[in-house]
This record gives C-alpha cells, structure tokens and sequence, in this order.
C-alpha cells in the first residue's frame, strides 16, 4: 500500500493491483475525475465522494480497493484524527435519544407494532429505590407472540406478507421458499394447541431453520458442510421428556425414536384439530418493513432470538439458510433471496474473503451489514463493506445477558481518548433487578468488585456497577476500538466458552493425557484461535497431531459440535504460581 497519495497512483500501480492495462487507463480517468469532484481535498471527503460516486466496483479485485482506501488516507494523521473512516453517519437521532427517551421510547415502541393489553404507566420508572435498573413500562401487559405475529397497519404487517423465506444447503438451483405471516401463524398455534399446555417447560436443542421458528423442538442431526452432527441423542441422554424430532434435511429421519416420541411428519399429520433487541436493531441497523434479514445463528446463541425478534416486530423478513454459511451455498442464498441487511461473525467473514467463495455473486441489495461476537479485522471488513458498494458494517458490542449493545455511556467527556474495560450500571440490564438471573446487583458487586477500575485512565468506584469484561478503546474523534476479552473465558466463533470446561473434555480424550490447559491467542486482526497445551504421563508417548484431533473431537461431542482445536503442543510441565495455580500468563 506504502504512502503513495491518491493523486500519485498511476496506471502500473492500478495493474499491479489487479486490473489490465486497459482497465487500469479507464479506471484512472474515472479516478482523477471523481477525486477533483470532491468538495475538498480532505481525506473524509475524498473518500466519501468515491463512495457516492461508486467509483469502486464489488467485483474490482480487493487489491484495488485496499490501493483506493489507503491511498485516499495517505497522510491521515491517526495521533491526532482518529483510525480512518469509510462511513459517516449522523449523530442527531442518537442525541436525540439520549436528550428526549420518553419520547424516544414511545416512537420506538409504535415502529416495533408493540401492542399493550394494558398500557404502561410511563416508559422508565425510577420511584422504587430497590429496582437499581429502574421499572421499564411499569405495570404493562403484553403478549410478545401476539405482537410478532398479528398483522398491524404501522408497521405495515398483512397477512400475505412474507414472514419467513429459506432454503435448504444443497439446493442452489431450487426457488427460495416461503411463508406469510398468516400461515406462520397458524403453524405457530396448531403446534401449541396439540403439545403443549400451560405451564409446560420447553427447551430448544435444535439449529436455526424454519421449523424452530415454529416451535420449541429437538433434531436429530445438525447438517453443517454436508457433515452431521447428533443431537437428538444428547436429548434422549439429558431427560425423560418427550421430544419432536424433525429430519435435518428432506423428509426421513436417521435415527430410531424412543416410544415416547414423535416425527415431525406425524405430528403435523395429528394437528388437524426478549425483546428489547428488537429496538437496538431498528435504532442502529435500521431494520424495518421491506427488509429480508438474515444473520447465521442458531437459538442458543443470543443473536437467535434478536433475529426473529428484531424480524416479526419490525415487519421485515427472516431469511434463515438450513445448512454451512462457509460456503458458495450461502451466498447464492442471500443474493436469490434479496437479502438486505447481513449479519456475520468476523470469522465468516474472513473465511469468505480467504477462499474467495462469493466470488461472482451479486449481494449489492445489501443496505446495512452488521457483526458481533468477536474482534473485527479492518481489512476483512473492508473486504466486506466492498461487496455492497460501501454499506456500513454496525458493530453490535453487547451482551447476552443484555441481548442489546452497551456502547451508550462513559463517564469521560466525549472527545477524551482512553482504554479500559467496559462497566455496566443496572440500568443497562433493562427490567431486571437480577444478574445472569442468579445474584441480586448487591450480591454481584460485593463477591467481584469491592474496588475497581473503571479505564485504566482514572480510578473510579461505583457501588453499584458490573464489570462486562471487554475491553475497549476510545480514539480522538469519538471512535470505539473493541480489544476483546478482559477475563479468561474464550471467545470461540462468536461464543463466550469458559476454559475450564474444554479442560475437562480435553483432559479424558487420550489415555495418555496427564493433565491439559486450554489458552486462546489472537493472530493480529482476527478472531481467537484455540491452543491445547499438554504435559503426558510418565511413561507414554503421542504425537501432538494425533491429540489435536482428538481434542477437537472430544469438545465437539461435549461442548460445541462447531469449535475446534488449531494447535496442540507436548509440554514437559506447566508453570505454577508458588500455591501451585496454573499460572496462565507468563
């Protein structure tokens, strides 16, 4: 890239980025013309008339773009401006809603077609002193399914409207499929009226297709890159209860069912007879009616109900692909289907850039990307963006114990650069006056945090405030950098993984294993890989080859089917503290 200006790159660099010399002539030109047609010769504004111009093609090659960009920033001074920008929103309606939240609050809730059976007193409480995050809609009803799925006049919701369309791995070439509100509906109350009765507990064990969405129920193989992965076993081993089993791909099952349960086929053959998210992805995604949504996930993760939530309150569409979002596949998927806003986990991304698997699709219906779950890589998601003429990718830094984003407040003045970890006061939890619905906020604060730091910049001391964990970083200009993880928990594909429990699954996977320790590392700009150190016993030999992979598989059967091992390494001992704890950083 080097310190060329945007004003020097010529037609051997434009080829030597990827374009013949024809196109590289003709590009020039369109360049210079674009460049003098800016209102200034600031970077922000060069860059942004590029973009409207849309100078840059999806299908240039990524070296051009990479040229184009740094280019444009040459001598862009970050001490003093900032990292460099490529989107420039408007923070008026994020004042506004900081200024103004009663009447924030009640714009959202009649975008989001919330209906009360009995209306809230106010929009946030504060008279109860015992509530630390205050009373949101004190004393309302509502029935949250009801709002998902009654057709309303604002939103504009009709009962012909499609609610949901999918598309099974495997058919590229099938029509997309589809559903309308009404008859998800109907689905919806003929699975409650011939299973389940007040008061029964339901439990979901099952990946992201259209079925769930319908109701709570087990599978018995996930279908992941044409490999399949059981899970109605673990049900059958976890509990008694009957279960729904539904085929992982077409109609057979591929297991034996116990007496008590039921195919999906019979079941539909016998019925003759959270949601706050939603208001963080219209605010910030600008999710809405028109929108086809589709974000690869599954309903153990907190970005499974934000999708469907954020989808049936808003009047958009849930795009949902039954099958691996690594591949080919998936892309045909979001460009036949109209998708609109993308939702991705930065290894995704960077696995389609690297294989070049989307290479010829056409995904420039996409308005608004979005991604969560682990660090972004500036140039993957330069990469991305690319793909959609420069459509913004929102950063959802949050929670699943907050199943919102917590970017919206710091107690430093708004310009003041400063890293730290991320605290949270109860306000942030919304409803609840309990966290992780385990400990009151005192029981909290008084076992983890009786002194605290909030940025590393200054001491501060809340008596009622959470450590989140993530540490993040705040650049002049009011930029946010997120660095990840402050604890010793993992962040593998997007999920927060405790170490101990890969421990102890990698601690039985080889007769020779004498005891394991499970560290994540960070190559520069992409997400945590997972590294198995291991000290054998006396006596016995293995290759580190061999163990990672039977490590992998032993997490895979008892954590995640989707984790795995990247290295394993043969250790003659693990450093100790003087107590003989494991001493993790050295």
């Amino acid at each position: 890239m080097g310190k060329r200006s945007i004003s020097e790159v010529g037609v051997e660099g434009l080829a030597e980025a990827g374009l013949s010399i024809e196109e590289a002539e003709e590009f020039q030109r369109v360049l210079k013309d674009s460049v003098n047609g800016a209102k200034g010769s600031d970077p922000s504004e060069v860059w942004r008339h590029l973009v409207a111009q849309r100078v840059l093609k999806p299908w240039h090659p990524h070296g051009l773009h990479q040229l184009v960009y740094y280019s444009v920033y040459a001598n862009w001074d970050a001490n003093s401006r900032g990292p460099l920008p490529y989107w420039f929103p408007s923070l008026l309606f994020q004042k506004f809603s900081a200024q103004q939240p009663e009447a924030y609050w009640s714009i959202v809730l009649k975008e989001l077609s919330v209906s009360f059976q009995v209306g809230p007193k106010c929009i946030l409480g504060r008279s109860d002193k015992s509530k630390h995050g205050g009373s949101w809609l004190p004393e309302s009803v509502l029935n949250i399914a009801e709002c998902c799925l009654m057709p309303t006049e604002h939103p504009r919701k009709k009962d012909d409207s499609l609610a949901i369309v999918w598309r099974d791995e495997g058919c590229d070439d099938s029509d997309v499929n589809v559903m309308t509100l009404k008859e998800l509906r109907d689905l919806v109350a003929k699975a409650l009226d011939a299973v389940f009765s007040k008061g029964d507990a339901i439990a979901i064990d099952m990946p992201m297709i259209v079925n769930a969405v319908i109701i709570y129920l087990a599978i018995d193989f996930i279908l992941r890159g044409g490999c399949k992965f059981p899970l109605y076993s673990r049900v059958v081993e976890a509990v008694p209860y009957k279960a729904i089993v539904l085929p992982a791909t077409g109609s057979s099952i591929g297991i034996k069912l116990r007496e008590q349960d039921t195919s999906w086929g019979d079941f539909l053959s016998n019925v003759n007879t959270h949601s706050r998210c939603a208001a963080d992805s219209w605010a910030h995604i600008d999710v809405q009616v028109g929108d086809v949504a589709c974000w690869p996930t599954n309903l153990g993760w907190v970005m499974g109900p934000i999708l469907l939530f954020s989808c049936f309150l808003s009047g958009a569409t849930l795009a949902l692909y039954h099958g691996s979002p690594l591949g080919y596949g998936f892309g045909k998927f979001v460009q036949d289907s109209g998708v609109t806003i993308l939702g991705t986990v930065p290894s995704l991304v960077k696995a389609w850039k690297s294989t070049q698997c989307m290479k010829g699709l056409d995904w420039t219906k996409i308005r608004s990307f979005a991604s969560t779950g682990e660090v972004s890589n500036v140039d993957d998601d330069l990469w991305l963006s690319s793909q959609a003429y420069y459509k913004p990718i929102v950063e959802c830094c949050g929670g699943t114990e907050l199943a919102s984003s917590y970017i919206q407040g710091s107690p430093y003045p708004d310009e003041q650069a400063c890293t730290g970890e991320v605290g949270l006061f109860p306000l942030y939890s919304g409803a609840t006056d309990m966290a992780y619905s385990h400990y009151t906020w005192e029981q909290l604060i008084g076992w983890l945090m009786p002194i605290m730091k909030m940025f590393t910049l200054r001491e501060c001391l809340y008596a009622k405030e959470w450590r989140r964990g993530d540490i993040l970083k705040r650049t002049v200009g009011g930029f946010f950098i997120v660095h990840g993880r402050a604890d010793d928990t993992m962040n593998l594909g997007g999920i927060k993984t405790s170490s101990i429990e890969i421990k102890c699954a990698c601690d039985r996977a080889d007769e020779s294993v004498l005891e394991t320790a499970t560290v994540s590392i960070t190559p520069v700009g992409g997400p945590e890989q997972l590294v198995i150190f291991v000290v054998l016993k006396n006596g016995h030999n293995s290759e580190a080859e061999k163990l990672r992979t039977k490590f992998s598989k032993a997490i895979q059967s008892n954590i995640n089917p989707l984790f795995k091992v990247s290295f394993a390494k043969i250790v003659p001992e693990f450093p100790r503290t003087a107590s003989n704890k494991l001493l993790r950083r050295v």
